[in-house]
Order: structure tokens, then C-alpha cells, then sequence
């Protein structure tokens, strides 16, 4: 059987395709673990029974809920009739017009995974600024740039000498807040110390620190926000990755964000990534919410420089940002400011972002939202989408009732 798989094209606006395109482990992991004897060339979502039950199924045959490492082999031998469809643990397949929704899948026995077979890509230049980047494994001289927890590198103390020694350059750690309250909300605990022990110990190793920063939790003000910023330079990490607290169905903090009347955009998923105000604060509309944290950013993190792990592991690269890349974008920043203003910047800025992932134009876009100086709207989003279709909104936990039917396990539910 021939086989096209195929990975989603969004991108985040802090990702320029220019500096960072990185492969999916997913669809190449699947591409892996496929029969020979198929033809498969690569060029997954939580949220299979809103796709189920939305009128774009339509042109969906099958979901794969989970991981499909082996399920997706599975589904092509049912293709080829050598196995039954309901026997798929994982699938979500239609029949006469209705999805079905077969068992989940158990978690796979990684000891039965193949390494991920790059040679079937059909798009082979992904890249982090001048380097190739690529999913793991041990057949070629690589740096890595992984993710770890505060906790876990603050306990051990020879932890980021031997992760330097391995090839680790880069780590990401999920520092999301300054706020023992905010942490406490987001069920990370008292862990204020134990970051500063991690990013020191990380710093000493010689290893970049990225921090993951969350914004807009209930409590949020503009003091608060502008703490946080503060809070990651005193620690020394300028390389920040700042979101805003997103809703994402079938969470717990969606439904406590429901609860207290927070969600601004309960339904339009298409904005879900992290970057846009789904929800306002105590304190703070989304809209303000959004103009306060570009600038809080933008007055405090600056813009990016080349610290000495950096420095170290990427000298040319440094150099160049240094000399030449740093000094124009400061001189186009300078120029903006003057020929449009501060707001006037943030409005161009946020409108061209909210463009980058609107390949069908379909996405609603209301410019006003942007504009700190004009009152409204209260949310982004089409305000319009939960009625689309004549449908009743989709359900925002798995607990509650849903207005759609599918089926499960053969029985219609609604």
C-alpha cells in the first residue's frame, strides 16, 4: 500500500521557519514501524471526537487516538483485509457514515519501537539556525536539546556534568512562573529554589538554559507579569519561551478556568498554541492581558543576546548575531518605534503574527483586538463558532455531556 503521512503546518510566532524547522518524532517514529512491504512517505491530536463529530469529518476516514507506532501497521493489514477494523486498539474509523471509536491503546513496550526511518521524508531540510536537526538516535555524532524538570536536575549534583558529557548543549526547563501561588495553581509546587539550583548547576556545566514562562493565571496583574520577566533574568536565562495559560479541552484547568468565568474563547481552537489570551484574569481582560506581556517582554528580556554557553557551543553564530544581526534589528526596532509608536508597533507585530498560521484565510481576525487605544472586544476568536453548523457547543471536559452522537464501542451515545 502506498502511504502519505502528513504533519501539521502550524507554526508558533517565536519559531521563525528561517532559524528552527524541526521534523515530527511522531509521523517519523510511525514511518519506522511500517511493513516493508508498503510504501510510505512523510511529508495527531487529543481531540479525536470533536474532529469525529465536526462536519469536516466528512473528509476524515480514520483517527489514530494515542500512540500508533504499531497501530498504524495494524491499520493498513486491515486495509489489506488480514486483520478486522474493531481489533485496532487505538482506531476511530467510520462506518456507514458514523465513526466508531475502538478501545485505547495500552501503552507500546519501547523495546518493540524501531528507530524512526528518516529516508522516507520527503522533506529533508529541517535545521536549527545552520545545523541539521533531527529526532534521535545512536547512529550519528549529535548535540541534543532536551527538556528536564527543575526538580530532577536540582537533585543530583553530577547530573549536568555527566549530561554535558553525553552531548547535551540545551536544556528546557518548565520555570513557568515566579509565583509560588501561581506554581501551587499549576500543581508544580514550592519550587522557586529549587530552579535557582537547577539553572545554576545547569549554567556551570557549561549547558544553554531555556525557561518556559506561563502567564494570565487568575491572580495575574501587571506587576505580577513584569515580576516574572525580572525574575528570569535575575536568574540569568535570556532565552524565554513565554506563554499565556491556554484552556485545552479535557484539562483540569479548563474546567476550574470554566468555572470561575475566565475563558474568553471557550471554542475556537484554532488560536489554542499557547500565544493568544484564551482566558482574562482578576486583574486583566484578555486583551490586556496580551499588550501587557509583549510589553513586559519587550521592556525587560530585551532582545536576545549570546550568553557564554552560547558563546561556547555556537562561537560563529554568536558572533554574527553580535556584530551584525543584533545591531540591525536594534536599528529597525529604533525605526519602527519612531514611524509607527509603541502601540503601533504591537498592533503591526500582533497582526502579522496572528496571519502566520491562516493558510485558508478562514481564520477571523478582529483587528480592533490588537489596538490597546480602542475598548473591545472582550475575547479573540470567532464568538460565532460553538453555533456554526446549527451544532450546540462540543463538550469542555470528558465528564460532561456531549450534543453530538458517535459511537463506542458499537453502542450510540450522545
Amino acid at each position: 500500500m502506498r502511504v502519505l503521512l502528513l504533519s501539521m503546518p502550524d507554526r508558533h510566532p517565536y519559531f521563525g521557519k528561517r532559524e528552527y524547522e524541526a521534523p515530527s518524532l511522531g509521523i517519523s517514529s510511525i514511518g519506522g514501524n511500517l511493513d516493508r512491504r508498503h510504501q510510505v512517505w512523510i511529508a495527531a491530536t487529543t481531540m479525536y471526537r470533536e474532529l469525529a463529530d465536526s462536519p469536516e469529518a466528512e473528509v476524515l476516514d480514520f483517527i489514530y487516538r494515542g500512540e500508533a507506532d504499531h497501530g498504524f501497521d495494524e491499520l493498513l493489514d486491515a486495509l489489506e483485509g488480514r486483520r478486522a477494523m474493531e481489533s485496532v486498539a487505538g482506531l476511530s474509523w467510520k462506518h456507514d457514515g458514523t465513526f466508531v471509536h475502538n478501545a485505547d491503546r495500552p501503552i507500546e513496550d519501547l523495546s518493540t519501537i524501531a528507530l524512526p526511518d528518516r529516508d522516507r521524508r520527503v522533506y529533508q531540510l529541517y535545521h536549527y539556525y545552520f545545523h541539521k536537526a533531527d529526532v534521535m538516535d545512536l547512529k550519528l555524532p549529535v548535540q541534543f536539546l532536551v527538556q528536564a524538570s527543575c526538580a530532577g536536575i536540582a537533585k543530583d549534583p553530577a547530573l549536568p556534568k555527566k549530561m554535558t558529557a553525553a552531548g547535551v548543549t540545551m536544556v528546557f526547563l518548565g520555570v513557568e512562573n515566579a509565583s509560588e501561588t501561581n506554581l501551587q495553581q499549576m500543581k508544580k509546587g514550592k519550587i522557586v529554589g529549587v530552579t535557582r539550583t537547577a539553572v545554576e548547576r545547569l549554567a556551570d556545566a557549561g549547558i544553554i538554559v531555556v525557561g518556559g514562562l506561563i502567564n494570565g493565571l487568575p491572580d495575574d496583574d501587571v506587576a505580577s507579569m513584569r515580576r516574572n520577566y525580572e525574575f528570569f533574568v535575575s536568574l540569568g536565562i535570556n532565552l524565554v519561551l513565554d506563554q499565556l495559560i491556554t484552556p485545552y479541552p479535557g484539562t483540569e484547568m479548563r474546567r476550574e478556568l470554566i468555572e470561575a468565568g475566565l475563558v474568553t474563547n471557550p471554542h475556537d481552537f484554532q488560536w489554542y498554541n499557547g500565544n493568544w489570551p484564551q482566558v482574562r484574569t482578576k486583574h486583566l481582560d484578555s486583551k490586556q492581558l496580551l499588550w501587557e506581556k509583549w510589553k513586559a517582554r519587550r521592556d525587560i528580556v530585551e532582545d536576545w543576546r549570546p550568553n557564554a554557553q552560547v558563546k561556547e557551543y555556537y562561537p560563529y553564530c554568536a558572533m554574527l548575531d553580535n556584530g551584525i544581526v543584533r545591531p540591525i534589528i536594534r536599528f529597525n526596532e529604533h525605526r519602527m518605534d519612531l514611524m509607527y509608536g509603541v502601540k503601533g508597533r504591537y498592533k503591526r507585530q500582533m497582526m502579522q503574527w496572528a496571519r502566520i498560521n491562516d493558510y485558508f484565510g478562514d481564520m477571523v481576525i478582529d483587528e480592533p483586538f490588537f489596538d490597546p487605544d480602542v475598548e473591545g472586544p472582550e475575547g479573540m476568536g470567532n464568538p460565532a463558532v460553538s453555533l456554526d453548523f446549527g451544532q450546540p457547543p462540543y463538550k469542555d471536559t470528558n465528564d460532561e455531556p456531549s450534543f453530538v452522537r458517535t459511537v463506542a464501542g458499537g453502542h450510540v451515545s450522545t
